[in-house]
């Protein structure tokens, strides 16, 4: 006797889609993208620490930095474009007929692209906001009661809490937009 096919569950499907996210934006050249930018903004914040007005201290050296350059443009528009190519990307190279004719529902689709989204965005914000912070530190000189920790815990998690706002909103996007 033929038993009917068991349909895979919402949560494995999540974890599938995230899983498969991770694999198809998981390449070297993203890594050593990030990487190069991480390396850049130790650099600037290297550079700007020997070179800023004294009266500017390393906290607000570090702040500055991490709120205008990572809070308001790097996370922002790296998630949104990661967000985007994971669920534009299969229409766009035509693999999308494979995850449209799977009988899983569409939300938890979207749902593991947003996760694998966010677990990618988060860890590439979380390596941006130390080079941030590793170029600050180079001149302790700035640092008057040594360096405050503190500071990039707090805005290692405003990039995290921001890579999942903006993958939620750039899979929404995505999806209204088609």
């Amino acid at each position: 006797m033929n038993q009917p096919r068991r349909l895979p569950g919402f949560l494995p499907t999540v974890l599938t889609a995230c899983r498969q996210t991770l694999r198809a934006h998981c390449r070297w050249r993203l890594f050593l993208w990030v990487a190069l930018l991480a390396a850049l903004l130790f650099g600037i914040a290297a550079l700007l620490a020997e070179r800023a007005h004294e009266s500017l201290d390393g906290r607000s050296l570090y702040c500055m930095l991490a709120w205008w350059i990572g809070a308001t443009v790097l996370v922002p528009w790296g998630t949104m474009y990661l967000g985007v190519q994971a669920v534009h990307g299969p229409l766009e190279d035509r693999t999308y007929l494979y995850e449209f004719l799977r009988q899983v529902p569409r939300s938890a689709l979207l749902l593991g692209k947003w996760l694998g989204v966010s677990l990618l965005a988060g860890g590439g914000a979380a390596l941006l906001a130390l080079g941030l912070f590793a170029g600050a530190a180079t001149n302790l000189a700035r640092w008057g009661d040594g360096l405050e920790w503190d500071l990039l815990a707090t805005f290692t998690l405003l990039f995290l809490l921001a890579a999942l706002a903006y993958a939620a909103v750039a899979a929404w996007f995505s999806a209204f937009f088609r």
